[in-house]
């Protein structure tokens, strides 16, 4: 099998962390993600209040997003996939002995190895700016397929109109082949995939590790800015 491209750097991973600046926005990684699970508990409430619900999360790397969704109280069942083995394993060993494991799953570029309407939450942050982009498409098409009718995808992207985003992308060993794309691309791809777009906001105006100014950066949500943005699609039904 092809050796995957994040495979020599699932030992130690830590996203970007090796950079100057991110360190001294965000004071570690996992602050990074924990905005994001914030966010989306805000604008999913239903998927943490709901036994049973299924999510899964594409290129979820070593698991930390996951880890994260079991702090901030989801209750559901959990899948990761992801196209490096290597990081699947480091997932395996970094997930804390005391949680139920999820599943994780050994994908292949724009194929995941899972039933059609499995799940009803795909999630994937900061992926797609990975994939090239004649293959993004078909990734869209294969979370389509693998969620129920009516099921959401949300996705987390970089915003390359955010000028400290770029220049952090492009001094990133992890991001040497990344094509960043803007939230109206990805809304573009994913209705060719049969997704409705329900929601479109930016996010990280503001350093991760200052809370209280996370607080208030809804304020400017609508604001094409922010480092990040999250888009979040129904699958039609």
């Amino acid at each position: 099998m092809k050796k995957a491209e994040f495979d020599s750097y699932a030992k130690g991973y830590a996203p970007g962390m090796g950079t100057f600046i991110k360190r001294a926005l965000g004071g570690k990684f996992d602050a990074f993600l924990e905005v994001k699970v914030c966010l989306l508990k805000l604008l999913l409430p239903p998927a943490f209040e709901k036994q049973g619900l299924r999510l899964l999360d594409f290129g979820c790397g070593t698991g930390e997003f996951l880890q994260q969704l079991v702090d901030i109280g989801f209750i559901g069942k959990l899948t990761g996939c992801d196209i490096s083995g290597e990081m699947l394993s480091e997932a395996k060993k970094r997930w804390l002995p005391e949680r139920h494991i999820p599943s994780f799953v050994l994908a292949e570029p724009n194929l995941l190895p899972v039933r059609d309407n499995a799940y009803e939450i795909v999630t994937s942050s900061c992926v797609f700016h990975h994939i090239p982009i004649e293959g993004r498409v078909q990734s869209i098409r294969e979370i389509a397929r693998v969620l129920k009718p009516g099921g959401v995808a949300v996705i987390f992207e970089h915003n390359p109109y955010n000028p400290l985003t770029r220049w952090m992308v492009m001094r990133s060993p992890f991001d040497k082949y990344a094509n960043l794309l803007s939230a109206t691309e990805l809304i573009k791809t994913m209705a060719v995939a049969g997704f409705k777009p329900l929601r479109r906001e930016y996010f990280m105006f503001f350093p991760p590790r200052i809370r209280s100014l996370n607080r208030i950066e809804w304020i400017f949500r609508r604001i094409p800015l922010g480092g990040q943005y999250i888009v979040i699609g129904k699958k039609l039904e």
